[in-house]
């Protein structure tokens, strides 16, 4: 249903991952410096060939995620109304090239839920906690933690809410993020 909705696949299995042929064009002629930041980060993923192979490769292994990427929103309505009672949508914010992308989340299982499960684990109490992120997928992480941290080149909906805004990576963001916390 994505790729006859015009959305481009990326899954990633436990040893690699596999997208939809024609994805590595589709990003070289969407994916310039002004685009979000996981959009530049897939099209450098893929021009390195990090371990993504073409989607007809897949053998039929576990898949333990999904991103995808459209151009436009509106192409994700028919997957969203059919697995929207199992899965989440966290989608970025529309890039200024009219480019969309997200991945699927499990609605069993999230990383706000691994957060709470690894403090309980740990006996860790929940104002002990920070957590960086920089896209839609990371949204529970933050709302689990006491400190959240957004990197500057994130989504503006998840600048919006954390506690903090750390320069980008680019800028030593983590480093700078740290120090202000005094973690270093």
């Amino acid at each position: 249903m994505f790729k006859e909705s015009g959305i481009y696949r990326t899954i990633g299995g436990r040893n690699c991952s596999y997208t939809d042929e024609g994805f590595k064009e589709f990003l070289a002629a969407n994916a310039q410096s002004r685009a979000n930041s996981e959009l530049l980060r897939w099209r450098i993923q893929i021009e390195s060939e990090l371990g993504i192979h073409p989607m007809s490769e897949y053998d039929g292994e576990p898949i333990y995620g999904m991103a995808f990427m459209s151009r436009g929103k509106e192409r994700l309505e028919k997957p969203m109304q059919e697995l929207q009672d199992e899965f989440d949508f966290c989608i970025q914010d529309q890039d200024a090239c009219g480019i969309v992308n997200g991945e699927l989340a499990s609605k069993a299982f999230n990383k706000g839920k691994a957060v709470e499960r690894l403090c309980g684990f740990l006996g860790v109490s929940r104002k002990d906690t920070i957590a960086v992120g920089d896209s839609m997928n990371d949204l529970e992480m933050l709302q689990a933690v006491e400190t959240a941290v957004c990197m500057a080149n994130g989504s503006p909906a998840l600048q919006k809410l954390a506690h903090m805004v750390c320069p980008p990576v680019t800028e030593d963001g983590l480093y700078h993020a740290f120090e202000k916390l005094q973690l270093i």
